[in-house]
């Protein structure tokens, strides 16, 4: 009895040994991950800091510049850990938005629709997990649509899932893949960025009993032609 006593002990420390370090090498990959997605947004961020100077618009590159190192301050806080508060999440993203905007002189509107029930400081995701998502709907949906320019954010719990859906009026993903057929390079950044966070996202929930999933439905009217894209992820919460 003894003998097997020692036995289940040491099976048991064994165990507990492969779960700490398996923990430790989803960290260190997630942290990897995050090192990939930075320097992405970082090269695009900086495109904008060019425009503004090109055009010699002081007053802008100013304001863009104090916004744009207040974000920056918080991408670096946020590559030290590997989950944050969506409450912190959501914040970072109407800091982007409010960047990009600059970009688009202050013609995009972007809303928040937040479920009241939601504890937002409770409730963990990756760092930047929103990013990509919101970037594609910018620069490949919105930027080459003429009139209203919309994005909505909109966050929910049902049942064991936090829905993050993302919808923007643009002008679709089959228009504007014909339009980046010869622009190969921002098709690659956009993808890259779209991969990096799905592999993130399905790291982050590794170990749980349920999985992630992030769906993107094309947009239709009743003549079947395209008003916008849907992201909806869908992340478990425990």
């Amino acid at each position: 009895m003894i003998i097997e006593l020692l036995k289940e002990n040491e099976a048991e420390k064994r165990k507990k040994m492969a779960l700490k370090y398996s923990k430790q090498i989803l960290k260190l990959r997630m942290h990897a991950l995050q090192s990939q997605m930075n320097p992405h947004f970082l090269f695009n961020s900086l495109n904008s800091i060019k425009h503004f100077i090109i055009h010699n618009n002081q007053k802008d590159a100013i304001v863009y510049l104090t916004k744009f190192a207040k974000f920056i301050r918080k991408v670096l806080d946020f590559s030290y850990v590997g989950e944050v508060s969506i409450k912190e999440e959501l914040d970072m993203m109407k800091l982007y938005l409010e960047i990009e905007n600059y970009r688009f002189n202050k013609e995009l509107i972007y809303i928040f629709s937040i479920d009241d029930n939601l504890d937002l400081y409770t409730i963990k995701v990756p760092p930047m997990i929103l990013q990509a998502f919101l970037e594609n709907s910018i620069w490949h949906g919105l930027a080459m649509k003429k009139n209203e320019k919309k994005i909505t954010v909109e966050v929910k719990k049902m049942k064991d899932y936090i829905y993050i859906i993302i919808t923007d009026n643009g002008i679709g993903r089959d228009k504007a893949q014909k339009i980046k057929l010869n622009k190969s390079a921002l098709l690659n950044e956009e993808s890259m960025g779209i991969k990096i966070t799905k592999e993130r996202l399905r790291v982050f929930t590794q170990n749980r009993k349920l999985n992630s999933e992030i769906i993107i439905t094309d947009l239709t009217n009743d003549q079947n032609k395209p008003i916008g894209t849907r992201v909806t992820i869908k992340i478990p919460l425990k």
